[in-house]
């Protein structure tokens, strides 16, 4: 487990790197096969031919590389960080709006959370200091933090809601071009 995370850095690190590689590799495997096929008596055309057809697509290789390496989750994080980039480059308002609301918002959690936690530590230091009663709502608070977050992004409706975007994307595309 532990090398699987370290190749999966290493290779996110230097992917250029990787992506030359896997594209060298391929084609040695492919020239291999050739030379194998003329060895045996094929013609060179024939044999090119006929070890393409045996690989079949390099992109559809090397795309299997990279799920076998499991990349597909980056690729997509980074086309979506881009993507969101460049959307919030173009409507600046939006943006300015959007992060003064995200400051305040987390700023105003995070002044609740504080102002709570530290009630909890002087009710528990004045009334019950032998017992550290006040670590267990602070850990609980957390811990539905991150998960509230994981749902958030990770496992709530992005699907849903990147499937709805697509669609506007294509019924705007589609009255343009009508």
């Amino acid at each position: 487990m532990l090398q699987q995370i370290r190749s999966l850095f290493r290779v996110l690190k230097s992917r250029d790197d990787f992506e030359r590689g896997m594209s060298e590799e391929l084609l040695f495997h492919i020239q291999q096969y050739e030379s194998d096929l003329v060895r045996v008596g094929v013609s060179p055309q024939e044999a090119a031919r006929r070890a393409r057809i045996a690989f079949g697509s390099l992109n559809r290789t090397q795309e299997e590389c990279r799920e076998a390496r499991r990349l597909q989750p980056f690729d997509e994080l980074r086309r979506q960080l881009r993507h969101a980039g460049r959307t919030l480059l173009k409507t600046r308002g939006f943006t300015a709006t959007a992060l003064v609301t995200l400051a305040v918002c987390v700023g105003a959690n995070l002044t609740i959370f504080a102002v709570v936690n530290f009630a909890l530590y002087l009710i528990n230091t004045e009334f019950n200091p032998a017992r550290l009663w006040h670590v267990w709502p602070l850990a609980g608070w957390g811990i539905g933090i991150v998960f509230h977050g994981l749902g958030v992004f990770f496992l709530g409706s992005g699907t849903s809601l990147r499937q709805r975007m697509i669609e506007r994307e294509r019924r705007l595309l589609d009255a343009q071009t009508r």
